[in-house]
């Protein structure tokens, strides 16, 4: 965990030299310092993961191309979407997958609105 920095003396990764933090602080900061390189590991590790699980898979693809939308946003939304085809527009999917604030009204007909309580205007 420990490298050496100028003239020789002990340093963190980061490269701050450890005479300047106290010395009861050292195990603390060095085991914390471990915990946070294991979750960078494991980070990659679901990284890798998701990006063979969703290669092959089209509409993760597409979202991908999206500005902004990288591979946990895409992969969250096409879990929380499921079948894309069920959408009679775009406008209706980026509601969906939470990508707008308001409901497209004027693609859908106010017979087949959802109101708030989960129903459906009449």
């Amino acid at each position: 965990m420990r490298t050496t920095g100028h003239a020789g003396s002990a340093s963190w990764p980061c490269g701050a030299p450890t005479q300047e933090l106290p010395a009861a602080t050292r195990p603390l900061l060095s085991q914390m310092l471990s915990e946070v390189k294991e979750l960078e590991h494991r980070i990659e590790q679901i990284e890798r993961y998701l990006t063979a699980l969703t290669r092959a898979d089209p509409v993760v693809q597409k979202l991908r191309q999206i500005p902004g939308i990288g591979l946990l946003s895409s992969t969250a939304i096409r879990a929380s979407v499921g079948d894309v085809e069920r959408f009679a527009c775009g406008r209706n999917f980026t509601y969906a997958a939470h990508l707008q604030d308001e409901y497209p009204t004027a693609t859908v007909p106010a017979v087949h609105r959802p109101a708030l309580d989960g129903g459906v205007h009449t």
